[in-house]
């Protein structure tokens, strides 16, 4: 599947112990955020390589390792869904995923704007999943700008900063049927989103729900 995408590093002493690496792996197709490659260990003991009551479902497509060393070597389902330390590691190791995609975006723009097609679907599929996932992580939200090649991309923020586009912000999800209206608002001088994936029209629903100044209209 070639190099991983970029790693995310845990390291924790208090309020609880933990260890681990994590890292994005190169998705083949939009569903792959479905699978699930964490393994779980106690004092480097394999436990389970199940981590969905540990990580959120929308992290499952995440490979990588953690050791979690007060975690029982026998630990029960029951368990790890009522226990209130499981819940904050949870937490922890969610906003970690979100501080790592907002330092790449900060730190390397054009390389994170390259691997962005690949976790697209997974960080719209987060942020569906947890609106908290989404105030962490809406900084390095990124938009394709349709027609352009090589492919350019934006941040809402900078569509809507331009004043051609008003209120509105346009969208195609088929470059070929949609063409027409397309050169239409492009002699207009407006930019034109492309969001061809499944989710994207739960996405951008979700998004007008976060913010009455974005109105997205379908060309």
């Amino acid at each position: 599947q070639g190099d991983p995408l970029f790693y995310i590093h845990l390291n924790v002493d208090h309020p609880f112990r933990l260890q681990g690496i994590l890292y994005f792996p190169r998705m083949q197709h939009e569903m792959d955020v479905e699978k699930n490659g964490v393994r779980i260990y106690c004092r480097n003991v394999f436990v389970s390589d199940e981590a969905q009551e540990i990580l959120p479902r929308y992290l499952t497509m995440l490979q990588g390792v953690i050791d979690l060393p007060d975690l029982p070597l026998n630990v029960s389902r029951s368990y790890v869904q009522t226990d209130p330390e499981i819940r904050k590691i949870s937490g922890h190791i969610t906003k970690k995923v979100a501080d790592r995609l907002n330092e790449e975006f900060k730190k390397d723009r054009p390389g994170f704007e390259k691997i962005w097609p690949e976790i697209a679907s997974f960080v719209k599929f987060a942020m569906l999943s947890d609106e908290k996932f989404y105030e962490q992580a809406r900084a390095s939200l990124l938009f394709q700008i349709a027609g352009k090649e090589p492919a350019e991309f934006v941040t809402l923020e900078e569509y809507q900063a331009s004043a051609k586009a008003n209120s509105k912000i346009y969208y195609a999800s088929d470059l070929i049927a949609q063409a027409a209206p397309m050169r239409m608002l492009g002699s207009q001088g407006i930019q034109v989103l492309y969001l061809p994936q499944m989710i994207d029209s739960h996405f951008v629903h979700f998004l007008e729900t976060k913010s009455q100044d974005s109105q997205f209209t379908r060309v």
